[in-house]
């Protein structure tokens, strides 16, 4: 799901039963956490951050699973058309791209936007597919409505701060990274991010 240069998926808090807060734990990278979280929830949003957990682990099946429950929600709901681009966009379990497929994603995460222009993952799950295709300006413009819509959801500024990198835009990416540290600062991702921080205050 990523597609970091190594050379260089709030407002109020839920808690689940179980006492998980799952947007914090999934923020964390504690994915196994977020997918017993969320078992016998009736949510799509915590199916959509169960199912990113999934792809995390490399449970690709099973995240198309937790997709297919989004999917199977009547196609005048937005969270239907995020399931489909999710499923289309993790076609198979190999991981390998399907162009075919991957256009097919963009459509549906289009769709979704469409049907609900305040939810915040459907543009995230459009960033997401723009990244897929290396559409990088696109992925850069939907993570961005995501971040304006849900300030508090620390992925979006991070794949927002890769898609700036690939557009020469280190300036924006730095605001983007310093925003997904301060927001996610137990994130698995943290190190490798303050590296490239570094780097680029060395260079100026």
């Amino acid at each position: 799901m990523t597609w970091f240069p190594v050379t260089l998926a709030v407002g109020a808090v839920v808690l689940q039963p179980s006492g998980i807060d799952v947007q914090r734990a999934f923020e964390a990278g504690m994915h196994e956490q977020v997918v017993e979280a969320v078992q016998g929830s009736d949510a799509p949003r915590d199916a959509y951050l169960a199912g990113l957990s999934l792809i995390a682990l490399e449970r690709i099946d099973e995240a198309r699973v937790m997709f297919g429950r989004l999917a199977e929600r009547p196609a005048v709901d937005p969270w239907h058309s995020i399931g489909v681009s999710a499923l289309r966009l993790h076609q198979s379990a190999s991981g390998e791209s399907d162009p075919a497929a991957t256009t097919q994603a963009e459509e549906a995460a289009r769709a979704a936007v469409r049907l609900d222009d305040t939810l915040s993952l459907a543009y995230y799950q459009l960033g997401l597919v723009q990244g897929r295709k290396r559409a990088y300006d696109e992925a850069a413009v939907a993570f961005e409505a995501a971040m304006a819509l849900e300030p508090t959801f620390a992925y979006a500024y991070y794949y927002a701060g890769l898609s700036f990198y690939q557009i020469d835009r280190t300036d924006k990416m730095a605001e983007a990274f310093e925003t997904f540290l301060k927001l996610a600062p137990d994130a698995p991702e943290r190190e490798r991010v303050e590296s490239v921080l570094r780097t680029l205050r060395g260079r100026r």
